[in-house]
């Protein structure tokens, strides 16, 4: 029994053309689908429809964007989110800047909170006074306080570790200034009374000696 060597009709296609074997009459197989820049098919460059996303485009020759992290670990260098997302340290030159910034706010917001905020938060004059204002003065500050205080914490949590020394130099510089209005203050309250004890002794015995 003899078989034959041509190809057998096996149908149509969707496209009306008969279905036969994959080579074609020259005896080689079909040309390729074109391909796009990465081997994966021709892309549609259409452009989207009304409504849809907007594909992301760079022009040629763009620098590429800054591609910062939250680090969670302690590093040396810049590279860095500081707070928001529009304040990027990316130089040396910035960090320097951003721990200069760092120590004197941290310097501003210790005193405030040492000769202000916490000596109001006590309640003193509102245990004194005894109105409404008073407490409400009272709570206010100690919220003030506790809102500088995470402040504070969320620079430390940039994990940079010249920001960290800049904020404990600042903190310290702050408390030392402290120190020296509280002792200022106590000195000058206690020469006043010791002012007036020395004024009541006199007249005293100036009565007797009469």
């Amino acid at each position: 029994m003899c078989v034959s060597n041509m190809p057998m009709n096996t149908g149509t296609s969707p496209s009306g053309m008969n279905a036969t074997s994959p080579m074609s009459s020259a005896g080689s197989m079909p040309a390729p689908a074109p391909t796009g820049p990465m081997g994966m098919g021709t892309m549609d460059t259409a452009p989207p429809p009304a409504g849809g996303p907007v594909p992301m485009t760079m022009p040629a020759g763009s620098p590429m964007p800054h591609m910062g992290s939250m680090h969670g670990y302690f590093f040396g260098g810049p590279g860095f989110y500081y707070l928001f997302g529009g304040w990027f340290v990316s130089t040396t030159p910035q960090l320097v800047g951003a721990c200069l910034g760092t120590a004197a706010a941290a310097a501003v917001l210790t005193v405030l909170r040492g000769t202000f905020l916490r000596p109001l938060a006590k309640g003193e004059g509102a245990r004194r006074d005894g109105g409404a204002a008073a407490y409400l003065a009272a709570g206010a500050a100690a919220s003030a306080d506790a809102l500088l205080h995470y402040v504070l914490m969320l620079v430390a949590m940039t994990y940079s570790v010249w920001i960290l020394v800049a904020l404990v130099v600042g903190m310290g510089a702050g408390q030392v200034v402290n120190l020296v209005v509280i002792s200022r203050k106590q000195s000058s309250s206690g020469g006043g009374d010791k002012g007036e004890e020395k004024s009541g002794d006199d007249g005293g015995v100036e009565h007797g000696c009469h």
